[in-house]
């Protein structure tokens, strides 16, 4: 890719291919907070634990959780 500002022959991205784009993870690694302590302070009483049960009902039931080809459908579908 030309003219752009990825790296190498970096693509990007994609839930598919389980691949996080690799500037976000450089930005991820240059935080200088704790997402943990963030999650605290943004979500109401309750939230997170509610969002942490939904989340393990998904990996329980794994039929309910949308497929790559969801996310990443093309134009036409």
């Amino acid at each position: 890719m030309k003219n752009t500002h990825f790296k190498g022959d970096v693509i990007g991205g994609s839930i598919k291919r389980q691949i996080v784009n690799p500037d976000l993870l450089e930005e991820r690694a240059k935080a200088t907070f704790d997402p943990d302590d963030i999650k605290k302070m943004i979500y109401l009483p309750g939230m997170l634990e509610f969002y942490k049960d939904f989340a393990n009902d998904m990996r329980k039931n794994p039929e309910i959780i949308p497929s790559p080809e969801y996310f990443e459908m093309t134009r036409e579908e």
